[in-house]
Order: structure tokens, then C-alpha cells, then sequence
């Protein structure tokens, strides 16, 4: 039967060619140009070059040969028109040889007219390319641009390529088999169940392992554009080959189309432009092309190019539109182990991709297990029994001895032979696969247990340790590190001191052996901690909250009783509690095999202090004024609510001359608890607010480490301390950055003004330098250490000015001590900052530390690694470039502060009061005078001179007590003298 009539068309050879960039151009036609050349890239073009059209009455040819050993060469037309046809007859046009020179005996096709719908290859079986080109004195056109590659030259002829189990291995993207195959090798199609309605006809087989899911598209395109090429896949996956003709390799898209009307007489399985399937099968009157046909990562898949025709002019495959990978450059794996039946002497294993037969050695396999050694002593697998059949996906070992004891048995596949090779060529890699044996004896070395710290026990084995078998059992426990006893006794009492896994070895008493593992864990507590931000003033009002480290959801109390403490969450409200100390013991609930555990801390609720006693009471403008505070251990002094003196044992403080309105305040405090000498040992530190836990190990070397931040705020003070070490000598800092005010520099590209800066290495620091969003600081609290002696610097910002704090020694709220850069988290830096100085921050600051070397006049700072929060485990240093914290490890730390616990008495300076006094009546000599009032009507407390004297009139003058801001005030008291004694006469 005739499929398919006759369709005159331009011969041509469809490849996919990968597109790049020639670095060299050849030109047909054109005058001093090479005729021949040895090449696998360039551009090609007619003799208009790319963009012009070709001229008239040309006459010339060029040779392409591959210039590597095994490459035939490909020319790619991305565009052709030779379009100068009248009535049917090419005036101009493209001869195409395979070979070199031209002759008529490799002439393949010519090549006129175009524009073509698609860019197409012209592929050489030879290894050489002929081109003749002739134009005539008439007209012109585009003519063609094209890309020169190379490409293997087609597989040599083999009949086995006939029969599916020979199929060729898809390992290329493109198939050129020049001459087509007569007759056939067996055949694996039943035509009634194929659409194939002849079943194999002059055929090819093809087989491939998808490496992913996509789609299958390819063309084939005929050497002779008239030839009926039909073709079928099957999914190979289960059944092979030999399940093709029984169904259980089933036919997933078949095409038997008699329509070579096609480009070039093209067929095959593709969507989109230029052709378009239907449907997964074809028959004698459907579409040449298929829809594109979806394959799943894994299974194997056979393809058969049959040729109707019986043409021998070949064909080219394409498989480039796939979608899928199907070809793959990974190496064939040992997949699985089918588990082996006791006294078996066979073990089958499975591969993950087909492998050829011809690779299977013994010698590539070992097999370990109960009972061994053991050797393989063959390796044959039965789907590579039948002629011309070359892959299989499993083998079947022989071993040496028979298996007869339960357990884990490994193959390995060790590639001491050379190794299996896939359909593609690739070797093996070396890996291994399990399986387990089981007689009819069963062990039960029972659950694996978990206990929480060493030193407690627990006994293993199950209840029974063994079942089945024959007679009685004998036991045997390994290792025996930590078994306590009874290691062949079926339930030994065990204790390990690390994760240990014991194994139990059952012997029933035909000799038979089952065994089976238990794993003893060591379950670490979870380190439990708590904090409050202590200590709190009575007068708080809020409730303060716990900082809990560890598990969660226990209970709080406290002792003695008098903390107003939430049992649940560990809230506080110091407003309801008794001043006093108070421990307060968390208990978490038990965790796995971990009893419950307990932690403490210390919480003190301090007494608001009494106000102070200041003097003087009553101050008078105009001079300097030493004003004392009484009853306080630790007070500030402030004027017009500005602290003029920080919060200090010093209870005086000396004025300058004051004005009337004036107000001067003594507010006491709580003397801080803390010892300043660099030794953070102190209960009320509590615990760090961040370490250096986890990060890295300094890029500065020796003792220069950075590992703890400590804040807290009390008495009027910012206290804190970094456990840290800077090298003696080193020139190296730690600079703290605090966020206290509004404003600060999130950049320090904005902070430009640094010339009162303490050190080059806060003055150079890049400005580059970024900080995390929100961070704003306004000050650097500069450190460092030399002989031991710690040194500290407070600058300000954005006013450029330096405040040194002084040294170690020098202040009762600074100190140094060497942690020794071993990273001990209680020595280090310690120091007090007034909150006033720090610009009297609200509800809390926010921190950020950093190790630096002070690089000295002009020279960049060179940032470590060293952080407070750290940086990322394993970074490096900085250096002494721009730095964007925000996208790094390093965070800020931020720290709420207490209400603070004062008490404060004012005074206000006014102007001299004049004390009133009621002037007393006259009296007569002798009389008593009342003693006069020491205290004036308006409150001036003072004394009297001279003497009261009832004798005479008398001024007396009323002197104020000091301290008060009076003036002298004076009063008469009149004494009126006796009436004088006369004679009195009586008539």
C-alpha cells in the first residue's frame, strides 16, 4: 500500500545548534577569500556579508571541514532567501556536498528560494561541507546568515540497533544516521495492538532514562523529503523490552501518518510553532506531528523510528526541543539490596538507571554481613540472557557461602573491576545498599531509652528479650562499656556515660542467631536561668517582668514572704511588696527523661530613702554658698533641675553666686552595690544582656576578645562593664556606642565634625560605616588598657566634645581587670556613667560594642570581628572599609531602664526678709519683762542682745541664725520711772 504520494521539495537536514558568538566570518564569493578551511566555528555568509544582499552573476564554492578528530561539520541557516524562481526554474541557488571537492557523486540537494519558516541545519556524514553558489546578471536577494559548529559524526550501522533490547543509548541531543536500515532484527511490536499497522518496518530503536519530568519532543527529518518515516514510544519502565508486545510496556504516543506533505517531509512529537500535534497517536490519515509527550524523572523509555519507504536515504533525529533531560552525566548507583531468604546463596541488587550488560563484573561487588566473610564468586543478571540484549536494571550475585544468620547484610558496589557503565558511558559511583535477613528467631534488645544524666540507669532488653527459635537462648550484650551487669543476662542494668547503642546477640540452641540494637541517649538539661532588672524601688508601680533562659511554663515563689509575685509568669510589683531581699526560685517542669529543674535570683525591693536635710534653708542671693545635705550616703545636687553634681558620697556642694528664685535640690539615693575594680562578681549584675557565645574567634589574635555586655541603671547612674580583654601594647579599643538622646547618626557618613575625638580610631572610623535601623547613637564610650591601668574617654557626638573619665584608681566608678582573653565572662571593663551626662534618657537605651585598632595620624580604623552582639560565626575581620551593620550578624542591644529610688529636698533662694515682732508695753521700774520671742512673727529664728533690763529704756537688737536670709531687727522696750512720794496734810 501507498501511505504517502510524492511532494518535490529542497532537501535539508534539521539540527538544533546551540547559538554563539563566531568570533571568525567567511564570505561567499568574496575576492581574496579562502575556498577551504579547516574549522568547527565562524559566521557564513552569502557574498552581501550579514546585512546586505548577495550580487549578481556569482560562481564559487566553499569547503568546511571539522578541525577535530570524530566531528563532522554543521552549518545552521538562521535565515535563507535565494528567492530568483521563475515559472519554477531557480535562476539562483545554493549546491549542498558531503564531502570535498564538489563532485556529482556526494552532491546532496540544492537550495533556492525563501524566505523558509524556520531555521534549519545542514550536517555533514563525511566530516566536510561543499558549497556552490551561482547567481545570475539579473536579480538578487537576502540570502542566508549562518553559524559553523561541529557535532559527532553519525554512529556506525549495527543490526542490534534493530531490536529493542539492542536500542541506541540516547546520550546526544541529535541523531544523523545517513543510511537507513533494511529489513529487521526480531521485532517487539504486535501490529494489532500498535498504530503501527505494519508493525516494524526498516527500523531503529532509541532508549533513554528520563533524568527529569517535562516533555519528549523531537522531529525527524528524512534525507529524502519524500520518505515515510513512522515511529512509537513505550514506556519501558516495568516490563522491558519484552512487555512491549504483551502490553505491559505500554504504547504512550504512536504516528503512522501517510502526510509527507510537512516541511521536508517531517515528522514526530512537538508543540508550538511551526507544527502542532493532536492526540497521543496518529493513524494513516492524521497530522505527521504529535503533541509533545510527557515523561516522568525515572522511568525508561524506548523510541522506534520505523521506515515505511524502505528508502535507504536516512534520516536526522532532534530531540533538542525536549523539555526533559534525557540523557544524563551521573553515574549508575547501587539503589537497593532485595533482602536475602536464609541458606539463600543469591543476593539481587538494583540499580538506579539501566546499565549495560557487557559491565557486569564480579569483582566490582563485596557483601559484609552475619556469619562472614563472604565473596561473590559471579554476577549475571536474566533480562542479559537474550541476543543482542545490552542493559539491565538489576543483577543477581552468587555468593560464596550461605546466608544463614539474621541481620543487616550490605552490598557494595567498590569499582575494583573497572566499575558499571550506564547507556551513556558514565562509571559508577562507589556506594552501598542494606538489607536484612530474618530466620524464625527473633531479638528484642527493647525500646531505645533515654536517660538525663550519667550516673543513672536503666535496664534494656524487651519482655521477652527472645522469641521463636528452637531450645534455649544464650545472650550476649556489647559493648560492655557502661553495663553495670548482667551482660548475658537477657535485661542488664546499664549506665553510659555518653550516647551509646548496645547490641543484644540471641543463640537459640540449633546455633541460630538474631540480634537487635537499642540506643541508650544522654539527654542534656537545658541550662535555666532567671533575672529580673533589679533592684526596684517600693514606690514602682508597674509590674516588672522575669527574664527567663530555659523551659518554660513553671511555677515562681519567693522567700521570705512579703514579694507581691504572679506564680505563674514571675511578675513583681515592688509598690505592693516589702522592702527587704527576697529570693526568688523558678521551677520548671520536667523535660523527657529530665526531672524538673530549679534556678534562683536574687531580688531586692529597696526602701524609698529618706529625704535629706539641706542646708542652708533659707540661702540669700549674691554669693557662692556651700550647700550640705544631711541623713544621705548618696546624693546629686541639682540647680534649676540641671545636675550639677553627679550622684557621689560627696553630701556638699559649693555654688557660684546665686540670684533670687534659685532652686537648689539634695536627692538622695541608695548607695550603688557594686565594687569597682573590673571584677563582675557582683549578685546584682545578674546576667549578661548579650554575649559573644557562638561567634567567632578574634581576627585580632592574642588576648583581644570581646565577650559579655552587663548594664544596669541605679542611684542616678548608667552602670555597666564589658567582660572583654584588649591586648597590652596593642593599641586596640573597645568602643561602646550608646544610644541615649533623640537624634544621633544611623550613618556615619553625617557626622563629619570628629577633631576632639579621644582616639584616631574613633576620629578615622569609615563613614561608610551603617548602623542597623533605629540604632541612633550620640555617644562613644572609648576603652583600653595599658600596664594593666584601664583607661575611659566619653564622647559626644554631635557636639564633638571629649570627657575623660579617668583611669583606673582615679574614680570610685571605674575599673580594669585582665580576663586573660580566655573568655571569662566576669572581668573586664566596669564603669559608671551619670544619666545626666548621657543626656537623661526616658524609657531606655540601646547599645553597641565593637573591638577596633587605633591605627594611629591619618590611617583608616580597622574594625575586627569582635562584637556585642557577635557576628556571624566564622567571619573575619572587617577591615577598614564601609560596613553595613543592618546586613550583618551584629545587633544592637537594647536595655529598658528602672525607676530610680530618691528622695530629694529643695530650698529656693530669696531675698533678706525682715523678721516683725510686736513691740512690748512700756513698764515701770522694776517691773518683769517677759522674755522676748526667738522666733519672729514671719518664722526668723534668731537671738536677742543686750540683757532684758527693767531698770531703763532699753534697744535690743534681734540677731537671725544662720542660714537664713534675714535681716537684724531692732525694738525699745520704755521703763517708766516710780511716782515720786509727798506730805499730805489733813485741817
Amino acid at each position: 500500500m501507498m501511505k504517502k504520494g510524492l511532494w518535490l521539495l529542497l532537501f535539508l537536514i534539521w539540527i538544533e545548534a546551540d547559538s554563539e558568538l563566531m568570533a571568525q566570518v567567511y564570505t561567499m564569493c568574496q575576492p581574496g577569500s579562502n575556498e577551504s578551511v579547516n574549522t568547527c566555528s565562524g559566521s557564513f555568509f552569502d557574498s552581501g556579508g550579514p546585512s546586505g544582499n548577495y550580487t549578481n552573476n556569482n560562481n564559487c564554492s566553499y569547503t568546511f571541514c571539522a578541525d577535530q578528530p570524530g566531528q563532522c561539520i554543521m552549518v545552521d541557516f538562521s535565515s535563507f532567501q535565494v528567492n530568483d524562481i521563475f515559472l519554477g526554474v531557480a535562476f539562483d541557488f545554493l549546491d549542498v556536498h558531503d564531502g570535498a571537492p564538489a563532485t556529482p557523486a556526494n552532491y546532496m540537494f540544492s537550495i533556492a528560494g525563501g524566505p523558509f519558516p524556520a531555521p534549519f541545519p545542514v550536517a555533514s556524514a563525511t566530516g566536510c561541507l561543499t558549497f556552490v553558489f551561482s547567481s545570475d546578471l539579473f536579480f538578487n536577494d537576502q540570502g542566508w546568515n549562518s553559524a559553523i559548529t561541529c557535532q559527532p559524526c553519525p554512529i556506525p550501522s549495527n543490526t542490534s540497533q534493530q531490536d529493542c533490547n539492542g536500542a541506541i543509548p540516547v546520550c546526544e541531543e541529535q541523531y544523523y544516521q545517513p543510511f537507513a536500515y533494511s529489513g529487521n532484527n526480531g521485532s517487539n511490536i504486535v501490529p494489532g495492538g500498535s498504530c503501527l499497522a505494519f508493525g516494524e518496518l526498516n527500523n531503529s530503536w532509541y532508549v533513554f532514562t528520563a533524568q527529569n519530568s517535562g516533555n519528549l519532543s523531537f522531529v525527524i527529518t528524512p534525507n529524502f523529503s519524500a520518505d515515510d518515516y513512522d515511529w512509537a514510544v513505550y514506556d519501558i519502565s516495568n516490563g522491558g523490552c519484552s512487555g512491549i508486545s504483551s502490553g505491559v510496556s505500554p504504547e504512550v504516543s504512536c504516528n503512522f501518518s501517510a502526510d509527507v506533505g510537512t516541511w521536508a517531509g517531517q515528522t514526530g512529537a512537538i508543540s508550538g510553532t511551526p507544527y502542532f500535534g493532536f492526540g497521543s497517536n496518529q493513524g494513516e490519515f492524521g497530522s505527521a506531528f504529535n503533541a509533545s509527550i510527557p515523561v516522568v524523572a525515572g522511568n525508561t523509555y524506548a523510541l522506534v523510528v520505523s521506515n515505511f519507504s524502505a528508502s535507504q536515504g536516512g534520516y536526522y533525529l532532534d530531540l533538542s526541543p525536549s523539555t526533559a533531560t534525557l540523557f544524563d552525566n551521573s553515574a549508575p548507583l547501587l539503589e537497593s539490596l532485595v533482602a536475602p531468604t536464609c541458606g539463600s546463596t543469591q543476593v539481587t541488587v538494583n540499580f538506579s538507571e539501566p546499565t549495560l550488560c557487557s559491565s557486569l563484573q564480579a569483582g566490582d561487588f563485596t557483601l559484609s554481613g552475619p556469619g562472614g566473610p563472604y565473596t561473590i564468586t559471579a554476577v549475571n543478571a536474566l533480562s542479559c540472557t537474550g541476543a543482542g540484549i545490552q542493559f539491565t536494571q538489576n543483577a543477581v550475585l552468587t555468593v560464596s557461602a550461605p546466608l544463614l544468620q539474621s541481620g543487616n547484610y550490605e552490598v557494595c558496589l567498590s569499582n575494583a573491576a573497572g566499575g558499571i557503565s550506564d547507556l551513556c558511558g558514565n562509571t559508577s559511583s562507589v556506594g552501598c545498599a542494606n538489607a536484612n535477613l530474618s530466620t524464625s528467631i527473633v531479638a528484642n534488645a527493647g525500646l531505645d531509652r533515654v536517660i538525663c544524666t550519667t550516673g543513672q540507669t536503666v535496664t534494656l532488653g524487651g519482655s521477652p528479650a527472645a522469641s521463636g527459635g528452637s531450645g534455649s537462648y544464650t545472650y550476649a550484650w556489647t559493648p560492655a562499656a557502661g553495663i553495670q551487669s548482667g551482660q548475658s543476662s537477657a535485661n542488664p542494668v546499664v549506665s553510659p556515660s555518653s550516647n551509646t547503642t548496645y547490641t543484644l546477640v540471641v543463640t537459640d540452641g540449633l546455633g541460630c542467631t538474631a540480634s537487635d540494637d537499642v540506643l541508650v541517649s544522654i539527654q542534656t538539661a537545658t541550662p535555666l536561668s532567671i533575672s529580673y532588672n533589679a533592684p526596684f524601688c517600693v514606690n514602682q508601680n508597674t509590674t516588672q517582668v522575669v527574664n527567663l533562659q530555659g523551659v518554660a511554663g513553671g511555677l515562681y515563689s519567693a522567700s521570705p514572704s512579703g514579694l507581691s509575685i504572679n506564680a505563674a509568669t514571675g511578675a513583681i510589683l515592688p509598690s505592693s511588696s516589702t522592702p527587704g531581699t527576697y529570693t526568688v526560685t523558678y521551677t520548671a517542669p520536667a523535660v523527657g527523661a529530665c526531672p524538673p529543674q530549679t534556678a534562683t535570683n536574687t531580688v531586692q525591693i529597696t526602701s524609698l530613702p529618706g529625704a535629706p536635710i539641706l542646708s542652708p534653708a533659707l540661702p540669700c542671693p549674691g554669693t557662692a554658698i556651700e550647700f550640705v545635705s544631711s541623713g544621705s550616703a548618696w546624693t546629686s545636687f541639682n540647680l534649676n533641675g540641671v545636675e550639677v553634681q553627679a550622684p557621689s558620697s560627696d553630701n556638699s556642694w559649693t555654688s557660684g553666686s546665686v540670684v533670687a528664685g534659685d532652686q537648689v535640690c539634695a536627692i538622695s539615693y541608695p548607695v550603688p552595690p557594686f565594687t569597682f575594680n573590673g571584677q563582675i562578681t557582683e549578685a546584682e549584675w545578674g546576667a549578661p544582656l548579650a554575649t559573644s557565645a557562638n561567634g567567632p574567634l578574634s581576627g585580632f589574635g592574642g588576648s583581644n576578645n570581646l565577650d559579655a555586655l552587663y548594664l544596669k541603671n541605679m542611684s542616678g547612674y548608667l552602670f555597666g562593664a564589658l567582660a572583654g580583654q584588649t591586648q597590652d601594647g596593642s593599641n586596640n579599643r573597645f568602643l561602646l556606642f550608646i544610644d541615649s538622646e533623640p537624634g544621633g547618626f544611623n550613618s556615619l557618613s553625617g557626622w563629619t565634625n570628629r577633631t576632639n575625638a579621644p582616639y584616631f580610631s574613633v576620629e578615622n572610623l569609615n563613614s561608610g560605616i551603617q548602623f542597623d535601623p533605629g540604632f541612633e547613637p550620640d555617644y562613644i564610650l572609648a576603652m583600653n588598657q595599658a600596664f594593666g591601668i584601664g583607661f575611659f574617654d566619653l564622647y559626644r557626638m554631635a557636639s564633638n566634645t571629649s570627657v575623660f573619665l579617668g583611669q583606673t584608681g582615679s574614680s570610685p566608678v571605674l575599673g580594669y581587670q585582665s580576663n586573660g582573653g580566655s573568655g571569662n565572662l566576669l572581668a573586664g571593663y566596669e564603669f559608671g556613667l551619670p544619666l545626666s551626662r548621657l543626656g537623661n534618657p526616658g524609657t531606655s537605651v540601646a547599645v553597641f560594642a565593637m573591638l577596633v585598632n587605633d591605627p594611629g595620624f591619618g590611617i583608616p580604623t580597622f574594625v575586627s570581628n569582635q562584637f556585642i552582639t557577635p557576628a556571624g560565626n566564622g567571619e573575619n575581620n572587617y577591615g577598614n572599609g564601609a560596613i553595613n551593620f543592618g546586613a550583618a550578624s551584629p545587633n544592637p542591644v537594647s536595655y529598658f531602664l528602672s525607676a530610680d529610688c530618691e528622695s530629694q529636698t529643695c530650698v529656693t533662694v530669696t531675698n533678706p526678709v525682715t523678721p516683725n515682732f510686736v513691740t512690748p508695753a512700756p513698764i515701770c521700774t522694776g517691773e518683769s519683762i517677759l522674755p522676748l520671742p526667738t522666733t519672729s512673727g514671719n518664722g526668723i529664728v534668731g537671738s536677742w542682745s543686750p540683757a532684758l533690763n527693767n531698770t531703763s529704756t532699753t534697744t535690743y537688737t534681734f540677731t537671725p541664725n544662720a542660714g537664713q536670709c534675714a535681716t537684724n531687727q531692732t525694738l525699745t522696750i520704755t521703763v517708766n520711772p516710780l511716782p515720786g512720794t509727798g506730805t499730805i496734810l489733813h485741817d
